[in-house]
Order: structure tokens, then C-alpha cells, then sequence
């Protein structure tokens, strides 16, 4: 009995184990999808970068502004440098913060506007605001109730570990019953033979 009950044990903590982990990986392959998107997306804008900025040095900057036309000729030649190195750090400066806010708005709005279809090849699909709004709203859930029967079955888990072990104190009882039982026994018929031998 102690036995059909230590294996029906193990077979029920072996399933729950499997179960555990087949959420786990459920889990931990969703965080990865997550993070290769992040990734595709952040090449995207970098290569978005690269384009941009490809196209500027092509194009001069816009024509350096300067607030006293004495400068060139008062000053000498390095001024005039100066001035004009600082005129093409500042017209950079601001057009890279237009193409990052640029790029930063389109990305975000293709963000949510797209999604990679996992059953359709890789393809791109629209949705609305509407739909990633119940999308995220289902996953959180889904996730919540994975978790939840997580910590279920870790609890139904350790809820068997303590009957397991209850079981196998009980099974060493009485095995140690059997033995003094036996022994006791063995020692009575010691006696009965002794006996007779004496009454003899």
C-alpha cells in the first residue's frame, strides 16, 4: 500500500513538474520574442539614422548668419573659422534632434500600428489602437492566470512532498512494528522449544 502510494506520489509530482516548466518555457520564449523585436526595431531606426545623416552631408549646411560683418577683417581668419565651425556644430546639433524626434515619433507610431504575424511567414499586418489595447490586456491576463496556476501547482507540490513524507514515517513505523513483531515472536518460540527440551 505504502508503495502503490509513493509512486502514484511521483508520478502526479513528475507531471506538476512538467507542467511547471512547460509554463516557464511558455513564458521565457514570449519575453524572447519580445526582446528580438525591440532589437529589430532599434536596427531600424539606427539604419534610419545612418540614411538621414547620409543625405545631410550631401546637402551643405544652410548659410552661416553673422551678427556683425566686421568680423572677418577686425578679427583675423581664425575668428572667422571659429565662428564658422560653431554656426555648422549648432546646424548639426539641431538637425539631429529634428531626426531623432523624427524617427523617435515614426517608430513609435509603427510600433503601434504593426505587428509580426507568427503564423502568416513573418508578414507585417495593421491593427488599431483598439486592437493592441485588448491584445495586451488578453496577454497580461493569460499571463496572470499562467502564474497563478504556477503558484498552484508549486503549493499541490509541496502539499504532496509533506504526504510523501508522512507516508514514508508511517511506512518506517511499521516496518519497525514487523520487526519487533517478528523478533517477539521468534523470541516466544525460542521459549516453547526451550521448554519442551527441559520438560524432557
Amino acid at each position: 500500500m505504502g508503495c502503490v502510494a509513493s509512486i502514484c506520489f511521483e508520478e502526479e509530482k513528475r507531471i506538476n513538474e512538467g507542467r511547471v516548466k512547460s509554463l516557464e518555457e511558455k513564458i521565457r520564449v514570449m519575453k524572447y520574442t519580445k526582446e528580438k523585436e525591440i532589437e529589430v526595431y532599434e536596427q531600424h531606426y539606427m539604419e534610419m539614422l545612418f540614411l538621414k545623416e547620409m543625405e545631410r552631408k550631401n546637402k551643405y549646411p544652410k548659410e552661416i548668419k553673422m551678427e556683425g560683418s566686421s568680423c572677418s577683417y577686425c578679427h583675423g581668419r581664425s575668428q572667422y573659422v571659429v565662428a564658422v565651425e560653431e554656426a555648422r556644430r549648432d546646424d548639426a546639433v539641431e538637425k539631429w534632434k529634428q531626426l531623432y524626434l523624427t524617427i523617435k515619433t515614426e517608430l513609435d507610431d509603427l510600433i503601434h500600428r504593426t505587428d509580426i504575424g507568427q503564423g502568416t511567414g513573418g508578414s507585417l499586418f495593421w491593427r488599431n489602437e483598439e486592437d493592441d489595447d485588448a491584445t495586451i490586456q488578453a496577454l497580461e491576463e493569460e499571463l496572470k492566470v499562467k502564474e497563478n496556476t504556477i503558484q498552484v501547482l508549486r503549493l499541490r507540490m509541496s502539499t504532496m512532498e509533506r504526504e510523501r513524507t508522512k507516508l514514508e514515517r508511517e511506512f518506517d513505523i511499521l516496518k519497525q512494528s514487523l520487526r519487533i513483531l517478528n523478533a517477539s515472536r521468534i523470541h516466544v518460540t525460542d521459549r516453547k522449544i526451550s521448554s519442551k527440551h527441559h520438560v524432557w
